[in-house]
């Protein structure tokens, strides 16, 4: 197989590196970061300390597949609790919330109908450099992220 290398250790860089390899790639994970998981993680100052991102799992199954690939199951791995009750947010929700043109707030993240044909695919026009994450292909969200490192996954297996 090929030599790969995975620019960001966030969700889905560490998901493109898990998937690409368990398809018998050699991967090296780069993080400019002194720690992983991205949005993920958290941030300390003065005594107090924030979420980075988004703490919330959606669509545990994406995950599941993910942690099956590595041979530890999820529920092993993570103590998952169920959130009551549970919210079901619209980018129009989130518009009205925040006063963001389609409920956008997490940088290049697009909601809503716009994100059809504005969000970056997984390729890039560079030959060999295929983009992975929120802000691409398929949309915003962990599990999202998650499963555009599937799909990017799969375009590099095909394409070596």
């Amino acid at each position: 197989m090929a030599q790969v290398v995975v620019v960001g250790a966030g969700v889905a860089g560490l998901a493109a590196a898990v998937y690409l390899a368990d398809l018998g790639h050699v991967v090296t994970v780069l993080e400019q970061s002194p720690s992983l998981g991205g949005s993920l993680g958290t941030f300390a100052r003065d005594g107090y300390t924030f979420d980075t991102g988004e703490p919330t799992l959606t669509l545990p199954a994406v995950f599941s597949d993910l942690f099956r690939v590595t041979g530890r199951p999820l529920e092993r791995e993570l103590g998952l609790v169920p959130v009551e009750p549970r919210v079901i947010r619209s980018p129009a929700d989130r518009e009205r919330e925040t006063r963001v043109p389609g409920g956008a707030v997490g940088g290049l993240t697009l909601t809503g109908l716009r994100s059809t044909w504005q969000r970056p695919g997984d390729r890039s026009p560079i030959q060999g450099l295929y983009l992975v994450g929120a802000a691409t292909h398929p949309g915003p969200g962990l599990a999202f992220a998650a499963r555009s490192a599937t799909i990017t996954a799969d375009l590099i297996g095909r394409a070596i």
